[in-house]
């Protein structure tokens, strides 16, 4: 039986490395999307809910454009943490996680420019809230 364990591991080392076109990217996520959204991914990335841009990484081989399955995991959970940094407003700039020398400068700029800082630091930093743009009424 060392054959068949030896086929094993090949087939098992052949899946880990192995190239996915997009068409097949496309269909190993699984939602309703083609070829050319997989090809917006790595190419121009998907704008996260945090501001921060999450490509898919993919490597050019002539023409055609290859991923592979362990990226399309790796992509789909950058753009969920990332999602859910904005969400739930953990890692949101606020007072207190800022150093004090920080805020001490901070607060200097801001009185050279004639502005009084008398702000504490609050107990509680929460993710601001964004409001819908309204439409002009005409």
């Amino acid at each position: 039986m060392p054959n068949a364990a030896m086929n094993e591991t090949k087939r098992i080392l052949s899946e880990a490395t192995r190239r996915l076109t997009l068409a097949e990217a496309a269909r190993v996520i699984g939602v309703d999307i083609g070829p050319a959204a997989v090809w917006r991914m790595a190419r121009k990335g998907t704008l996260a809910l945090d501001g921060t841009r999450v490509r898919l990484r993919h490597e050019r081989i002539g023409r055609k454009i290859f991923t592979r399955p362990e990226w399309i995991e790796d992509y789909m959970a950058e753009l969920n943490r990332a999602d859910l940094l904005h969400f739930d407003g953990i890692g949101q700039p606020c007072q207190q996680n800022l150093v004090p020398a920080q805020l001490e400068i901070a607060r200097a700029e801001l009185a050279t420019m004639g502005f009084k800082s008398d702000a504490k630091p609050t107990a509680e930093c929460a993710a601001p809230k964004i409001s819908k743009r309204e439409k002009p009424r005409r």
